[in-house]
């Protein structure tokens, strides 16, 4: 072959069709969920959570804490436990049961707001004062029928002194409001915030923390 001979249209077919091949093969792998035990045990909790919240709707409901390390496996499980609650009862245009939200860093009560709002499709998240966008949040998880709200990266959220800025009172007060169960999800970082809010804490399930499902060995 000479250098700088163009490629033929049928080799440019052939590789564009081997890329298309490859990137499904990459796709399909990157779905896979290999589940540990410690995996399904969360799966058992978030169920248990998930049926309690049905059960008790209009009455304080209950939180979950799943903390543990990168790689731990802890979004996997959470989207397989998702994908599994919808195989069951699908998600449709008006019926969300389980809403996941990822949290930025330094996000404040009212960047929470805008993130559920935002995981429901609401084009105008960001516009209103916190109040409201809370009013506009516990609206949605009427109307789509939310049975558990499961926030992840939680270390993210913005820890400050003062009852306004003070993100665990807002989580404190939504579980209060007796409309959707919560699951708080993050690394070990995000211990700290749960510690000093008592009142939170005290709205918890037992935790479910993860860790190394494979540690090394010596």
């Amino acid at each position: 072959m000479l250098l700088g001979r163009p490629m033929s249209v049928r080799s440019e077919q052939t590789r564009a069709e081997l890329n298309d091949g490859i990137a499904a093969k990459i796709a399909a792998f990157k779905e896979v969920f290999i589940p540990y035990p410690i995996h399904m045990s969360l799966h058992v909790e978030l169920d248990y959570l998930q049926k309690l919240g049905r059960q008790t709707v209009g009455q304080p409901q209950m939180g979950l804490r799943v903390l543990g390390p990168t790689g731990s496996g802890k979004t996997s499980a959470i989207l397989a436990y998702i994908a599994a609650v919808e195989r069951r009862r699908p998600r449709t245009a008006t019926f969300v049961p389980v809403l996941k939200v990822d949290l930025e860093r330094g996000s404040t009560p009212k960047k929470f707001m805008m993130s559920i709002l935002q995981a429901y499709g609401d084009l105008h998240a960001g516009h209103g004062n916190e109040l409201a966008l809370k009013i506009r949040v516990f609206a949605c998880f009427e109307r789509f029928g939310t049975e558990l709200l499961i926030v992840d990266e939680f270390q993210h959220l913005n820890y400050r002194n003062g009852v306004k800025n003070d993100v665990t009172d807002t989580l404190k007060g939504m579980l209060d409001a007796g409309i959707v169960p919560m699951a708080f999800l993050g690394t070990e970082e995000a211990s700290p915030m749960f510690v000093r809010n008592l009142q939170l804490n005290g709205r918890l399930l037992p935790p479910c923390d993860l860790i190394d499902p494979c540690p090394a060995t010596s």
